[in-house]
């Protein structure tokens, strides 16, 4: 029984269930949810489906039994007859993401990347600030050197993610993400 949701969900996504139904969905994935009375386009349909108005979510299979009224099963076994799938047959491989896609993930890496330095450069602008000598007679601590070095490097990184060379952001951010950097500052935060 579990190997029909597991074709199902390998084989069809919740965009895909959702055209097939009928409902109207735009180039943007955006569609008026059929759940609450919506006026303009609310949930996103993509491999999941999500309202932004009502907070409707789940898989395709969620999609279709609350569309048609249906038990989970019955709504993959509905999915499995609508769109020829052979609970039999081993799943089809996946397509190799698109275009649109890898830009679109490499946008959500940017934007992670970005956001947490920007945190993490307030925070230490804040704490040179607080280390700095209050007058010119004053030593600085031996903290301050540290804060202004490591204030350096991440000015860098935002320079580098800021840059208009796609293949720098996207590269910059594979790095500080494979390095384990924005993890690591983000659980600091």
């Amino acid at each position: 029984m579990s190997q029909i949701f597991s074709l199902v969900r390998s084989s069809v996504t919740a965009r895909q269930a959702a055209e097939l139904y009928g409902l109207k969905v735009g180039r943007n994935g955006m569609v008026c949810c059929p759940f609450h009375d919506d006026k303009r386009p609310s949930m996103k349909v993509d491999e999941r489906y999500y309202c932004f108005g009502c907070h409707e979510t789940g898989s395709v299979i969620d999609l279709t039994a609350k569309l048609f009224g249906l038990t989970p099963l019955e709504a993959a076994r509905k999915l499995a007859a609508d769109f020829l799938l052979d609970p039999d047959a081993p799943p089809p491989a996946r397509a190799a993401p698109t275009k649109w896609q890898l830009e679109a993930r490499n946008r959500d890496l940017e934007d992670r990347c970005l956001r947490v330095l920007t945190r993490e450069e307030r925070r230490l602008k804040q704490q040179k600030a607080a280390l700095a000598p209050a007058t010119p007679d004053q030593d600085f601590p031996p903290d301050y050197a540290a804060v202004c070095r490591r204030l350096l490097g991440i000015s860098h990184w935002l320079d580098l993610l800021c840059a208009p060379d796609a293949d720098t952001r996207r590269d910059t951010a594979e790095a500080l993400i494979r390095s384990g950097a924005i993890e690591r500052m983000e659980k600091s935060a």
